[in-house]
């Protein structure tokens, strides 16, 4: 649900053709990176906190480096549970910024925690349940739009605010953001490749893992210009206000499954 977001960011701060720009910094960026430490996880065997000790930063500098990384999911785990709490609240008809919002939120963080607590057991029921449910309500959600009078192809991704260099730089600021951090998780599930790997079997593997990732980015983009003329910027990049208005309860069950899934393994 993240990418959703990030494409509609990037389409209402520069537009079309312009977000190409930070989009492929941030795919050939993270492709670099990613291809560069998948390769020595690999040879090595370790986590990227443990390889930063290796490098020379010591049993201090490795508990920053897991400092830093913790304080990154603890944002991630915030904003993704803003967007399942937002679809809920939104369904319901409850304001946002009430005590019932609160509890909505709460409701959300517990719920993710009780299946963390079940461990592997949990995950591999979210796994193998959580990505075809995903697949099918989002082609029925894009059905929807286009039952709704259709979407917005690429020449109407216009940005809803004044575009040039402030704005370029926030969107590059997001791109940067997420090109350090994908290429960098690269090392946790890197390390279990092959220890001769190639660097082009490394770049291979970010390929494979970017390419699904920029899809969602490219259809986050699309339903933001597609619904922005509905509900404003605030919320045609916000998934949880736009699959609800798509799909109405079944939108809430497609967020709220997405986002535990994600959250569950990312714990």
């Amino acid at each position: 649900m993240f990418f959703f977001s990030f494409g509609a960011q990037q389409t209402f701060l520069v537009g079309w053709p312009m977000m190409l720009i930070p989009i492929g910094y941030f795919f050939f960026g993270a492709i670099l990176i990613g291809a560069l430490t998948m390769r020595m996880a690999s040879r090595e065997g370790l986590s990227q906190s443990l390889i930063s000790r290796g490098l020379g930063f010591g049993s201090r500098g490795a508990a920053l480096t897991s400092f830093i990384y913790a304080v990154n999911f603890i944002y991630y785990f915030l904003f993704e549970g803003t967007i399942v709490s937002h679809a809920v609240a939104y369904y319901f008809n409850i304001e946002i910024n009430s005590f019932g919002g609160i509890l909505i939120f709460a409701g959300i963080g517990l719920a993710t925690i009780a299946f963390v607590w079940r461990g592997m057991y949990a995950m591999s029921v979210l796994q193998t349940w959580g990505f075809p449910i995903f697949v099918g309500l989002l082609i029925w959600a894009l059905l929807e739009l286009q039952g709704q009078g259709g979407g917005v192809g690429p020449e109407g991704w216009a940005a809803t605010g004044v575009s040039g260099g402030a704005a370029m730089w926030t969107a590059m600021s997001f791109a940067n953001g997420q090109m350090i951090f994908q290429g960098l998780m690269a090392t946790d599930y890197g390390r279990f490749a092959a220890k001769n790997i190639r660097y082009r079997g490394t770049a291979m593997i970010m390929i494979l893992e970017l390419i699904p990732m920029f899809v969602v980015i490219f259809l986050g983009a699309f339903l933001g210009a597609s619904l922005v003329g509905q509900f404003g910027a605030e919320k045609a990049q916000d998934p949880g206000f736009v699959f609800v208005h798509l799909l109405g309860l079944a939108g809430v069950i497609f967020v709220v499954v997405t986002q535990i899934r994600i959250n569950v393994m990312n714990l």
